[in-house]
C-alpha cells in the first residue's frame, strides 16, 4: 500500500456505511496516502479535513476527486501529509489509553 498514492475509503450509501470509519482509511493514512471517502458525519467527525470527502454513493464525484488529485502534484502531496499527520492521533497507545487506565482503576 505504501507505494500508491491514492487509496480509496468507503462510498456506500448504506445504513452502515453511512456510521463507520472503515479501517481501511486509518490503514491508508498510516501508509501515507491521500484518502478519498464519503462524506459522514463520523468520517468528518473523526478526521476533519485530512481526507478528502466526496458525497456518498456519488461515482462521478468520485472520479473527479481522484482526477483534481492527479492533476495537482502539490495538492497530492499536501492530501498524503495531512493523512499521515492525522495517523497519528491513531496510534495503538492514543486509542488504547483511556481503556487502560480504567483496567488500572478498577
Amino acid at each position: 500500500m505504501t507505494s500508491h498514492d491514492i487509496a480509496l475509503g468507503i462510498f456506500s450509501s448504506t445504513p452502515k456505511g453511512l456510521h463507520v470509519v472503515p479501517n481501511k482509511v486509518y490503514q491508508s493514512m498510516a501508509a501515507e496516502c491521500a484518502v478519498i471517502t464519503s462524506d459522514t458525519s463520523p468520517q468528518r467527525r473523526t478526521l476533519g479535513n485530512d481526507v478528502v470527502y466526496v458525497a456518498p454513493n456519488n461515482p462521478r464525484a468520485l472520479a473527479d476527486a481522484i482526477a483534481s488529485l492527479i492533476s495537482s502534484y502539490n495538492i497530492l502531496v499536501r492530501k498524503q501529509s495531512d493523512a499521515a499527520r492525522s495517523a497519528q492521533r491513531f496510534t495503538s497507545d492514543i486509542i488504547t489509553r483511556e481503556l487502560s487506565q480504567w483496567i488500572k482503576e478498577h
